[in-house]
């Protein structure tokens, strides 16, 4: 009865399958061997005079949660029942009992307990041992027992007697276990394997994954009977450490820790080496019944009796064990051969070193690549040879040897002694070789193989950077014509991309008319004939359209001047084309403007020397009337009054050449167009006769433009005056129109050109005689006129055409004779909040850490605006490609706040960088940057997307001011344009 009830709690977690008798029988060995008598069912040894030995309850909580492992049996564990059971349960329990404070058990992995307690998720850790990793997370109390920790081994490993003897092993650990930290303390050199409990420790030892672990003795044996493993691992016979066992409290706790240690004050010693007792059959000098002394005697003899009949099994297990041991050794000799032989004929580098890197064995292919023989090899390591590993994967590459036993295919890198790199790839595997752990390494030298490939990379990028960023086409045919790869360029020049043409005959893209030609060209191009002129064909693009192109080849071969394949560049014509049919056009608008300029020379010259004399000559009439009485028979001053009367006029004429001369100084600010033609029609209408009938329609909304109102009010006066001319005899009707109006393309007219935006559009049609075919390339030439004598200077048209120009507008002119003339004239349309504001007071806007990106391949002007805006507490990256800012922006979009861009660069402008960034569905705020653009302007600016439009050189007030407002989207400087399907691109 007391054999059952001893063994019942120790077999009661050992799984159905491993209850048999052996098991049973090896326990009742193990207890009866050491001495130990079982205890009854249920009894607890000292707990008879529990009740006697209670005291007043204790100040302190109602109640406290003592965390402890799951499996660590017998201390601490969960039953078949799932209840807590154990030494430090049954401890604790009698803990409660004295003090009166429940206790409720949180039984987890070792390590979640742990923490459990750190974190404040329970208040104690039933039982643990004090090291000093653990004293910097809690504070602990007095010891209450003491308990042994042993090495556990393989039975087939020899020699084990303590740390010092696990060279090489894999030493398995209970990670945060005081064993853990033991062995990194004193033996750094070990290799531990941590586990999360004791029994996964265990049980990976008995699947072979581990030969060597760390336990508490009791702990230890426990798993391994209940794994019915115990024959299969010994332990060292002297423990490793004897901890005492302590309860600890988070740090800090001191009024926790002082209730735990009074209510520890009150269980005597006896109590709990009697609980101790009760789970590990240890015995202390006590009375036993005779009755028990009969049964344990007899039990003795029982014992007895299995033991001998156990030596003698085991005898024949030995005699067939020695048997087996025999053939093994022999089988390793014969390994052993075989491996030496394979080792030294590998075909490559092979070597076999211990774990310190010493060599034990290596072959020829390894002498060969370090340039040594072998007697200056062996005993060393590869660094005390003058070699050195480097890469910063060198160190995971140990590791992964270490903790798995095995590498396969690691690149690393190799310094010579004369600081040359070699790239070789690593495998390697633990051993054992003679009854040692050593580390079997091959090693392949791939230096060329890699060398090589960086060649090849280095030649295909060369032939793409030149193959794609080449201004001609480039196509790339077989010998029979069909198509292999076309260039970026051929792709933006006809539409196709190259899966749509790959495999196609060229032919396919000419049309039939020119198929024959280029059947001869590309003939003589495979032929290797030199081909002295490009052929003149059209090519047939996506769309459908002809494009006219010239086409010159080159013949490639290989190594062997054999001939590969045909490649031609391919040059758009239709700039030559069109350049051809408006060559005419062309010479007479220049020869048209190098008259304009040399007449607006000479004018301006003249102009300025007139205005001098007519300074004299009005100044000393002014003085001359102030003598004069105005008396109306007083014919001196009548007369010095018409002569002040002829300077003024002599002014306004000389501020009409100034103005087609360009000469004149003129005062730009934004200008309300709708009041300034009311202004002029209710003038007109006081001066122009009754047959002459003014419509108008004034529709713009807004209507502000940038330039001189006096300059403006000019051309409007100028050509309605024209008109009246025109329509004077007959009569007729004057439509003067005024509407806004968007220009998706640039236009030209009249040696003109305004880029894509915004105007106002200025229209004066009248229903006149119109202007003849044969003067109307002349109507703006200074002084040319068909009026008649004293009806007009020759200036008005060329004064307005000036006028126009300096306001970077644009006239268009349509007339028919007896139909009428049209004029319209564009004006760039200016924003009320694009007038020029003073400089803002007060100190410079600062950041808030917003992203910000700049592109510009200045590198010089990319600085000073970083180091400008970091100091203005800005986040700020840098690019000087355009592409790699793009590919910057789309990998974390989210990541930038305003990008500054450059417009000039070299792979992308700054608009086709924009444009991309706007086909994303980004609006996020983008400023551009530039020195001088022909292209983008104020006012074409919202076209392309742009908020704010700055020119070089831009000062740290400006640029500090344009980022802040972008950034915090300011409405008198935003120009962001209306969201767009297709952004235009600069081409």
């Amino acid at each position: 009865m007391e054999l059952r009830t001893g063994c019942k709690r120790l077999i009661q977690w050992i799984p159905v399958k491993k209850r048999n008798w052996t098991t049973i029988v090896f326990l009742a060995m193990v207890y009866m061997a050491l001495g130990y008598p079982f205890p009854a069912l249920g009894q607890r040894t000292g707990h008879g005079s529990e009740d006697s030995s209670m005291g007043a309850a204790l100040a302190g909580p109602a109640k406290i949660i003592v965390a402890d492992d799951s499996s660590y049996a017998p201390f601490s564990f969960m039953d078949a029942q799932g209840q807590p059971a154990g030494i430090t349960v049954d401890i604790w329990t009698l803990w409660s009992r004295k003090t009166g404070i429940a206790v409720d058990f949180s039984l987890m992995e070792w390590n979640a307990a742990l923490a459990a307690v750190r974190e404040g998720r329970a208040d104690a850790v039933g039982g643990l041992f004090r090291t000093t990793g653990r004293e910097a997370f809690f504070d602990f109390s007095q010891p209450f027992f003491t308990v042994e920790t042993t090495i556990f081994f393989h039975k087939q490993i020899l020699g084990i007697r303590g740390l010092a003897d696990l060279q090489g092993f894999t030493i398995g650990v209970v990670k945060d276990d005081s064993a853990e930290e033991l062995i990194r303390q004193k033996y750094p050199t070990a290799l531990p394997a941590t586990f999360p409990s004791t029994e996964d420790m265990v049980r990976a030892a008995v699947d072979g994954k581990i030969r060597v672990f760390v336990a508490d003795t009791a702990v230890g044996l426990f798993y391994l009977a209940k794994l019915d493993q115990a024959d299969m691992f010994r332990h060292t016979a002297t423990p490793i450490a004897a901890n005492r066992q302590h309860t600890a409290v988070a740090k800090g706790n001191a009024a926790l820790l002082t209730t735990v240690q009074q209510g520890f004050d009150r269980i005597d010693e006896k109590e709990i080496q009697a609980i101790v007792q009760s789970w590990t059959g240890r015995t202390h000098a006590l009375s036993l019944p005779w009755g028990i002394i009969g049964f344990c005697t007899a039990g003795v003899a029982s014992v007895v009796g299995l033991v001998i009949a156990w030596n003698i099994m085991l005898k024949r297990r030995i005699t067939f064990s020695l048997a087996a041991v025999e053939e093994r050794n022999r089988q390793l000799k014969d390994s052993e051969a075989r491996f030496r032989a394979l080792f030294d004929l590998a075909p490559f580098a092979c070597v076999v070193s211990d774990f310190k890197g010493r060599y034990r064995m290596v072959n020829q292919n390894f002498c060969k690549l370090l340039n040594l023989k072998e007697q200056n090899v062996i005993g060393h390591t590869l660094e005390e040879l003058g070699f050195s590993l480097t890469g910063t994967d060198t160190g995971a590459v140990k590791d992964e040897l270490i903790r798995l036993g095995s590498v396969s295919n690691k690149e690393v890198t190799v310094l010579t002694p004369e600081k040359e790199p070699r790239t070789s790839l690593y495998s390697g595997k633990i051993i054992e070789l003679e009854g040692e752990k050593v580390v079997l390494t091959a090693t392949v030298d791939i230096t060329p193989l890699r060398q090589a490939e960086q060649q090849r990379r280095e030649s295909e990028y060369r032939f793409r950077a030149f193959f794609n960023s080449n201004p001609e086409g480039i196509v790339l045919m077989s010998l029979d014509g069909k198509i292999l790869d076309i260039s970026k360029t051929f792709t933006k020049m006809s539409g196709y991309n190259a899966s749509a043409v790959k495999g196609r005959h060229f032919n396919e893209l000419v049309p039939d008319v020119h198929h024959q030609k280029a059947l001869h060209t590309f003939s003589a191009i495979k032929s290797g004939l030199s081909q002295e002129k490009s052929l003149e064909t059209a090519l047939i693009c996506r769309d459908g359209r002809e494009l006219p192109i010239s086409v010159k080849g080159w013949r490639a071969a290989d190594e062997k001047s054999a001939p590969v394949m045909i490649g031609v560049f391919i040059r758009d014509l239709t700039r030559e084309k069109n350049l051809a049919l408006e060559n005419k056009n062309l010479q007479k608008q220049l020869i048209h403007t190098q008259k304009l300029d040399a007449i607006g020379t000479l004018a301006g010259g003249i102009a300025h020397d007139f205005n001098n004399i007519l300074a004299g000559m009005i100044g000393y009439t002014e003085l001359c009337l102030k003598d004069e009485a105005p008396a109306p028979d007083n014919k001196r001053y009548a007369y010095l009054t018409r002569v002040l009367e002829a300077g003024h006029r002599a002014k306004d004429l000389v501020r009409q050449i100034l103005t087609f001369s360009r000469k004149e100084e003129t005062v730009m600010g934004v200008v309300a167009m709708t009041p300034l033609i009311k202004e002029s029609i209710k003038l007109l209408r006081a001066t122009l006769p009754a047959t002459i009938q003014i419509d108008q329609n004034i529709s713009a909304r807004p209507d502000t433009t940038s330039g001189d109102p006096t300059q403006i009010h000019q051309v409007v006066m100028n050509l309605c005056t024209n008109a009246y001319h025109a329509m004077r005899e007959k009569g007729g009707i004057l439509t003067i129109s005024l509407e806004n109006i968007r220009l998706e393309s640039g236009r030209k007219s009249l040696s003109m050109e305004i880029p894509p935006g915004d105007y106002l559009k200025l229209g004066i049609r009248d229903t006149g005689s119109g202007i003849p075919p044969q003067v109307l390339d002349r109507i703006f030439e200074p002084y040319f006129t068909t009026k008649k004598m004293n009806e007009g200077t020759g200036l008005g048209l060329s004064v307005t055409l000036g006028i126009v120009r300096s306001h970077n507008g644009l006239i268009e002119l349509d007339s028919r004779v007896n139909e009428g003339t049209r004029f319209d004239i564009y004006f760039p349309l200016a924003n009320q909040a694009e007038a020029k504001s003073p400089a803002r007071a007060g100190s410079l806007p600062k950041g808030e850490g917003q992203r910000l990106l700049i592109v510009d391949d200045e590198f010089f002007f990319m600085d000073v605006v970083r180091e400008t805006l970091g100091h203005l507490g800005y986040q700020v990256v840098a690019c000087q490609s355009s592409l790699k800012a793009l590919e910057t922006f789309r990998q974390a979009p989210g990541k930038v706040d305003l990008i500054i861009t450059d417009q000039t660069m070299p792979e992308m402008t700054g608009v086709q960088l924009i444009a991309e960034i706007r086909k994303t569905g980004s609006m996020l705020p983008i400023l551009l940057c530039t020195g001088y653009s022909d292209t983008v302007t104020e006012q074409s600016a919202r076209h392309y997307g742009i908020n704010q439009f700055l020119m070089k050189p831009v000062t740290t007030d400006d640029l500090a001011w344009a980022v802040h407002d972008a950034l915090h989207g300011r409405k008198e400087k935003s120009i962001l344009p209306e969201p767009m399907e297709h952004p235009a691109e600069e081409t």
